[in-house]
């Protein structure tokens, strides 16, 4: 019988173009950079625990290199520093991502120390029924209020959703764009909880050498997971107003486009990287970083742009607002909470259906594509005016400092506080 060699070609060529791909985008090793440490997935300033307060069994991809699992790691921080009870559990579920954080021991008493009466899941529906089964119970085997914090990009909720929303008791979410949705779709009870970003006291230095970018130059950040859709992302959109925006004579601007879990996704990152068209003032980049060196990314740039097609809330475009960093935006989605025409640059969108095969589940679901031709010239106007740049990313700073840790702690208090009171009437 002849060898089938197909196979093995195929398997061949793919390593060869992953390689390809890697070599191209890779993170140079990095330094030490000054005022780095490595974190914990949750570190926490003990308190005593509060007793007019149920505790939780707080489930999610807490070590998870993913934008669930921060969610998860900042809820849960927020919760341990306003003195909730709290036991984490770290799920493990089919998605590929590294998971290099670590839960800090000291922060998070382990499931049985106490009697928590609330399962609060960060794992959206379509991994739900995974670990319905891992739940904590109560005496007996009584189930315990279960609470869903999920987050969705769209705004149509699938109907293969239903039998998930019907097994929590209420929905907890992080913006208006999603609660609507959600409202739309069931008569659970549903309840907006803004992300706690974390005080900003002191940013981290400017290391521009660190990540290969040049002193002098206006650089623009875009970042973005390849789990979270492309698509949906839009980065492409970013690179095409960058190149409006500035003919290749142009030499005192850069754009970095921050990616990870693109090995996943290896011909779209391939086809992202030819549409750069070999610039190079435009430097993909790929690969997992720690918290603090994602910051220092974020510090060492001049502006953020994310001319995304939806986003559930948008927590990097937070995350630089709270540095008083410029940004530039879709004017679509969750990220209207905390953006207006005062706090950021605004881009229009054309709402449009949500085409087959670029998200999951998009029947009858819109999202909205940006103007990139308005974009470039917004970019360009800030590098022609960094004075206006820095006006405006001082009134961003300002405006999200509503979304901090004390302010979602509080929500939170509130929301156990009357859960509580519907347990106590049940009893």
């Amino acid at each position: 019988m002849p060898l089938n060699i197909r196979p093995l070609l195929k398997t061949l060529v793919r390593h060869l173009r992953l390689w390809r791909f890697r070599h191209s985008t890779r993170f140079a090793p990095l330094p030490k950079l000054t005022g780095i440490a490595v974190q914990s997935a949750v570190k926490t300033t003990p308190i005593p625990p509060r007793d007019d307060v149920l505790g939780v069994n707080l489930y999610g991809l807490v070590s998870a290199h993913l934008g669930i699992g921060e969610a998860a790691r900042l809820y849960a921080k927020a919760l341990i520093e306003n003195g909730i009870r709290c036991s984490i559990i770290d799920v493990a579920l089919n998605v590929p991502h590294a998971r290099s954080f670590k839960v800090d021991a000291d922060s998070a008493a382990p499931l049985g120390m106490y009697a928590a009466r609330v399962n609060l899941v960060f794992v959206n529906p379509d991994y739900f029924g995974e670990i319905e089964k891992q739940l904590a119970v109560g005496e007996n085997g009584a189930r315990l209020y279960t609470i869903g914090f999920w987050f969705w990009e769209l705004d149509v909720v699938p109907d293969a959703w239903d039998t998930c929303i019907n097994a929590v008791d209420e929905i907890w979410v992080a913006s208006s764009f999603i609660e609507k949705a959600f409202r739309k779709k069931t008569t659970r009870p549903v309840r907006l909880i803004p992300p706690p970003l974390p005080r900003q006291d002191s940013l981290p230095l400017a290391q521009r050498d660190a990540f290969g970018l040049r002193a002098k130059a206006f650089v623009f950040l875009c970042s973005f997971d390849y789990h979270s859709s492309i698509h949906r992302k839009n980065p492409k959109a970013v690179i095409d107003a960058f190149l409006l925006a500035f003919p290749a004579k142009t030499e005192n601007v850069q754009l970095i486009i921050k990616s990870s879990n693109a090995r996943y996704y290896l011909d779209e990152a391939l086809a992202l990287l030819r549409h750069a068209k070999s610039d190079s003032r435009i430097m993909l980049r790929d690969g997992d970083l720690s918290s603090d060196q994602m910051r220092a990314l974020q510090a060492s740039a001049d502006a953020y742009v994310s001319l995304h097609r939806s986003e559930g809330f948008g927590l990097g475009i937070a995350e630089m607002m709270s540095m008083g960093k410029p940004v530039i935006a879709t004017a679509w989605s969750g990220n209207l909470d905390f953006m207006d025409d005062s706090n950021s640059f605004l881009v229009v969108g054309l709402e449009v259906p949500v085409p087959a095969g670029q998200y999951p589940h998009p029947e009858g679901a819109h999202w909205a594509e940006p103007d990139v031709y308005a974009a470039s010239n917004i970019m360009r106007a800030l590098v022609s005016n960094p004075a206006a740049a820095g006006m405006i990313g001082e009134n961003a700073k300002a405006s999200v400092q509503k979304l901090s840790e004390s302010s979602s702690a509080s929500a939170m208090v509130d929301e156990l506080k009357r859960i509580g009171g519907l347990r106590c009437r049940e009893c």
